[in-house]
């Protein structure tokens, strides 16, 4: 088994730590945030809150993908992070990256910055609202202007803050699904379809993108209502399968 380990300059002090992870594991004074498909928590070392993230290993084919055609979740993030903080957008610092490789990808792990920030996940229906929202239009129309497209653009995703002028700041987690350079405004739009589950605070983030980009209202909200109706007509389908499978599964082993 190889290891293969990438480490931000900066960090390089870090490395002991971050490849005795990698031989023996998440450490066991590891605070555990989340813990279902991925393992998700922050230990600290050096005077430093450390971020840990395991990915789950993949499973065939994907073990394989991840070797061959493919870079893995633990790159990606790592990579992407880097290059969220050279285009000025913010993340919590990347510090290494370590894949365990076979002839396949086993674990892999992606290390940064612990950031105690909430993130926006319900902000919109309380009084910071109407202000969230439109930093978030503005941080979108930020982000296009750049071709930076976040797939997995989601209120639990979105960690936000206040700068000394009191203005918001966003920054960035789950990071292995971002394209940059993109210029397909279809795409760029679909950051849109998951925000937020409320039509009206879609209409009202679309109202501030406009004003941000100098771009018309009216298209703006038809695109934007277009990416959040079609991302909730899948959800839709998704779950309609998902009772029908059961349904039939049930009625099988019944018989």
């Amino acid at each position: 088994m190889s290891l293969r380990v990438e480490i931000n300059p900066k960090y390089k002090a870090l490395e002991g730590f971050v490849r005795e992870v990698a031989e023996n594991g998440l450490p066991d004074d590891l605070h555990i945030i989340y813990d279902r498909r991925n393992r998700l928590g922050w230990v600290e070392r050096d005077g430093l809150k450390i971020n840990i993230k395991r990915f789950h290993v993949p499973k065939f084919p994907n073990h394989i993908v991840y070797v061959t055609l493919r870079k893995s979740k633990a790159y990606r993030s790592f990579h992407n992070g880097m290059e969220l903080q050279r285009l000025g957008f913010g993340t919590p610092e990347p510090i290494a990256y370590v894949e365990h490789r076979t002839p396949w990808l086993a674990e892999s792990y992606y290390f940064s910055l612990q950031v105690d920030l909430p993130t926006i996940r319900h902000k919109e229906t309380t009084e910071e609202g109407p202000a969230i929202i439109a930093a978030l239009g503005r941080e979108m129309a930020r982000l296009h202007s750049k071709g930076v497209q976040i797939r997995d653009f989601s209120p639990g995703n979105i960690l936000y803050g206040k700068d000394d002028a009191g203005e918001y700041q966003f920054q960035y987690v789950d990071l292995n699904r971002i394209t940059f350079n993109q210029r397909d405004h279809k795409e760029l739009m679909s950051m849109f379809k998951a925000i937020f589950w409320c039509p009206e605070d879609i209409a009202r983030l679309a109202a501030h993108y406009a004003m941000a980009t100098d771009g018309e209202f009216d298209r703006a909200s038809v695109e934007a209502m277009e990416a959040y109706a079609r991302y909730h007509r899948r959800v839709a389908r998704h779950q309609q399968w998902k009772i029908l499978r059961r349904r039939y599964l049930g009625k099988k082993y019944k018989l």
